[in-house]
């Protein structure tokens, strides 16, 4: 360590020493739950079904109000302890200030294991700085690298709560009309994972909200994460727009204008959207299973699934984008990249893969005769009997 300014030795550390292995760390962090996600989001479930049990029971004895949140908070105390407890609790509308919230913890060890093992790493590794790196020094390192681990609890809420409906006990919780899931950290900042919203939403309002003209780098994102499911709102000019997460199932969106837009994780499930332009739109984790494509312009769009890097690791893989039985017929993907999307059952007649990036993405090998593709792409693909 010769040679190096006291005051820079923290800062070699981490870059020089930390850096390198807290990004194999995530990549191992990566793989894993990849390989075992579908068993991950049963353990969630069952952390679900024993606060719905707790929740059911109170609510029988109308000693708790309809919720408004189920809210998953990392605690770093725990942490900081070896262990990964999140605190989940179920509250009513006031949220944080339900006086009489219904609590579990729920073990999120799966995701932390190669954080706890990063940090008895770093703890050898820092003797060799003779006492000017120091033990709380690298604590807080390792607790602002938790942030990074706690995107996969963020990312398998999202995921597991797809299928919060098979959840039996699930349908015996009195909710708010308007109710969310969230996960975070205790008492701060939050993400929403699964919003629902019994709420009448008046299409002329909805459409307004989506015409108004924002800037490349605004922060608002108004109909993000919101339930707009069985609207008409074709022929619309919605340029730009940001409905990440947002479950537009049912809804018609045929002819309407919708390039650059945010729209991963969105739901399009069986929606009419005939000659929709999504030109250069965000399209990861997006759902148009069911929907109708036809003549739809996807060119340069990016629906583009797990890592973008499979050697540098900087925010979790995305889940494949899914076109499951969507009539694609004359749709146009030039320059898409469509790596890992899910095509099965898809109506692929006529459409333009062009400079498309189809790699991992998943076809019926009924469809191969159907496709207007090169030798590389045709390699490239996973071909489903």
């Amino acid at each position: 360590m010769a040679g190096i300014v006291t005051e820079d030795k923290l800062q070699h550390f981490k870059e020089r020493v930390m850096q390198p292995k807290l990004n194999d760390s995530l990549l191992a962090l990566e793989r894993y739950y990849e390989a075992n996600k579908d068993k991950l989001v049963q353990d969630l479930l069952d952390s679900m079904y024993s606060l719905c049990q707790q929740v059911i029971v109170l609510q029988e004895t109308e000693t708790k109000a309809d919720l408004g949140y189920i809210t998953f908070s990392m605690l770093r105390t725990e942490l900081i302890h070896g262990r990964a407890f999140y605190l989940v609790e179920a509250t009513d509308e006031n949220w944080f200030f339900d006086p009489n919230p219904c609590t579990i913890k729920a073990d999120m060890g799966w995701a932390f294991e190669s954080w706890f093992k990063l940090g008895e790493q770093l703890e050898w590794d820092m003797l060799a700085y003779q006492g000017t790196v120091i033990k709380p020094e690298v604590e807080q390192l390792m607790l602002e690298a938790a942030a990074h681990y706690h995107q996969y609890v963020i990312r398998l809420a999202r995921y597991a709560l797809r299928r919060i409906d098979a959840l039996p006990q699930w349908s015996y919780v009195n909710r708010h009309t308007q109710f969310e899931v969230r996960v975070g950290e205790y008492l701060d900042q939050s993400e929403c994972v699964l919003k629902l919203d019994e709420s009448v939403k008046e299409e002329s309002d909805v459409r307004l909200e989506l015409e108004e003209v924002r800037s490349a780098d605004s922060d608002e994102a108004p109909l993000g994460y919101q339930m707009l499911r069985g609207l008409n709102l074709s022929d619309g000019n919605y340029v730009q727009q940001d409905i990440r997460y947002s479950d537009f199932s049912g809804s018609h969106f045929s002819r309407s204008q919708m390039p650059i837009c945010i729209a991963v994780g969105a739901h399009f499930r069986n929606c009419q959207m005939d000659g929709v332009n999504l030109y250069a739109s965000l399209l990861n984790e997006a759902d148009f299973s069911g929907a109708s494509l036809r003549g739809a312009l996807l060119r340069f769009a990016d629906g583009s699934s797990g890592l973008k890097d499979e050697a540098q690791w900087t925010m979790p893989g995305f889940e494949p984008l899914n076109f499951s039985g969507a009539d694609l017929t004359g749709a146009d993907f030039e320059h898409a990249d469509m790596r890992g999307a899910i095509f099965v059952g898809s109506k692929v007649e006529a459409v333009n893969f062009k400079y498309a990036n189809l790699q991992g993405a998943i076809f019926l090998l009924e469809a191969k005769e159907q496709l207007n593709i090169t030798e590389q792409q045709r390699f490239e693909i996973v071909w489903q009997a």
